[in-house]
């Protein structure tokens, strides 16, 4: 049986984020380029740790495995524990098995 998806639920999280991030650009003071590249780096730190949970579910032999793209990297990266919270209500409790 195939998954359902109804992408209004993507084009709104897409639209919540960028209206955040063009807030953001608006409230800070620093230089939007430094603004970027910090965002950058939440982003890889939010992959590195999503694969890092990955990698040890996987030795502990527990069946769970997250998503790696970019807006679950994103969501990691910017609201750290919460982020990940979540992301695992989105995947249990939103869309579940």
């Amino acid at each position: 049986m195939p998954l359902k998806f109804d992408t209004t639920v993507v084009v709104y999280l897409g639209v919540i984020i960028l209206l955040l991030i063009i807030i953001s650009i608006i409230k800070s003071k620093n230089n939007p380029i430094a603004l970027i590249i910090k965002g950058g780096f939440k982003i890889i730190i939010g992959g590195i740790v999503i694969c890092s949970i990955n990698w040890l579910m996987n030795i502990l032999g527990v069946k769970i495995s997250f998503p790696l793209n970019p807006a679950t990297a994103a969501m990691v990266g910017f609201l750290n524990v919460p982020g990940f919270i979540l992301m695992v209500m989105i995947k249990y409790l939103i869309f579940p098995l």
